[in-house]
């Protein structure tokens, strides 16, 4: 018994057929997933008004830069570490690192028969018009979802950094 269970639960938990997984690939390639994801890193990549904005930043938070600000002379080197920052940030994950999962994640929940449908359909004309209106929806979506998130964030920073204030101020009084 313990032995059929435990082959069981090693089939249940296998690895995507190859046949699968290359369909599934096919399908992540034909949907231009690397182009959506290539779209959310060029607003990852423009960081005006974001937390990846020194400026902004600073507006939110200016103690948080130790007594620089944008009219000091070091003001550059600031805006050079959050350059560096933000380089980092934006490169976590590639295309295809993000393209590659994708796949594995149809090969593991799509049946092929599934997959060589929808390749069939992408492949078709109107699969191709889909996919470059859903190319157009998601960089839409994407300035849009940026947009909101800076603002989302301001206020956010700000009930924060007020809510650690508070707590500050209560230890300061009664330090436990």
């Amino acid at each position: 018994m313990i032995l059929m269970l435990a082959l069981f639960s090693a089939f249940a938990h296998a690895e995507p057929s190859a046949d699968k997984l290359k369909a599934a690939r096919q399908v992540v390639e034909l949907m231009d997933y690397k182009a959506m994801f290539n779209a959310f890193l060029s607003q990852c990549q423009q960081p005006s008004g974001t937390f990846l904005d020194p400026k902004a930043a600073f507006k939110t938070d200016p103690g948080a830069f130790r007594g620089l600000s944008p009219q000091s002379a070091y003001w550059p080197e600031v805006e050079e570490v959050y350059r560096k920052y933000q380089v980092r940030v934006c490169k976590y994950l590639s295309a295809e690192e993000f393209s590659e999962y994708v796949a594995a994640q149809y090969a593991s929940r799509a049946s092929l028969e599934d997959l060589n449908t929808s390749i069939a359909f992408q492949s078709s004309p109107a699969g191709r018009r889909m996919q470059q209106a859903s190319l157009a929806v998601n960089e839409a979506f994407q300035a849009y979802a940026q947009s909101s998130l800076r603002s989302v964030y301001r206020e956010a920073y700000k009930e924060t950094q007020a809510d650690l204030s508070a707590i500050a101020e209560r230890y300061s009084k009664e330090p436990r």
